[in-house]
């Protein structure tokens, strides 16, 4: 089966949403929406961990944005976190 894009799962413990939302300036401050992202969430869990998951149209994509833009970013703001990439099989969609 072949792959419909990647999921990248990033867990962010002890992170703020303050943090998270001055992350995500700062992120699309000089640069914007990347390319190849399809679309994003973030949610806060009853134990008080951020999670952002997020989908995108290739693994390529998500790997460029990974490494150029995402960890030198959470390394300038001191944001440590847990990240998981799921090759997409099955992708549903409301509409």
């Amino acid at each position: 089966m072949a792959a419909q894009g990647q999921c990248v799962i990033t867990e962010l413990p002890g992170a703020t949403v303050a943090e998270l939302e001055a992350l995500a300036e700062a992120l699309s401050k000089d640069h914007g929406m990347p390319n190849g992202i399809i679309t994003q969430v973030a949610g806060k869990s009853a134990d008080g961990i951020i999670t952002v998951v997020t989908f995108w149209e290739s693994a390529e994509a998500s790997n460029q944005f990974l490494k150029d833009r995402l960890q030198p970013a959470m390394q300038q703001h001191g944001m440590k976190g847990k990240v998981s990439v799921l090759e997409v099989f099955r992708h549903y969609q409301r509409g």
